[in-house]
């Protein structure tokens, strides 16, 4: 299932990752996002909180873990620069 951006960031003028999308140029950004569904996405170099990403893509911060390079970083941490943000789907029963 192919996830869709969040209306409420990608829906305003205003929004840093709807500005980038619109001036998106491969050579200058460089922060790799790899979502559960294994689609990648690039977002600009620009430090962005880890829950402005999940919001962005539509990811629920309570299904999703998320990585940075490696090592798991909770929701409220700041990534940018070349890092790779990967949101992986948990899932839990009984």
């Amino acid at each position: 299932m192919m996830m869709q951006p969040n209306n409420t960031l990608w829906g305003t003028r205003s929004s840093p990752i709807r500005s980038f999308m619109m001036l998106y140029d491969p050579d200058h950004y460089e922060m790799k996002v790899i979502l559960p569904d294994k689609s990648h996405h690039i977002l600009p170099p620009d430090p962005l909180d880890i829950d402005d990403i999940l919001l962005a893509f539509g990811c629920n911060p309570t299904t999703v873990i998320v990585i940075r390079n490696g090592t798991l970083v909770p929701e409220d941490f700041i990534a940018g620069g070349d890092d790779e943000i990967r949101i992986v789907s948990v899932s839990h029963g009984g």
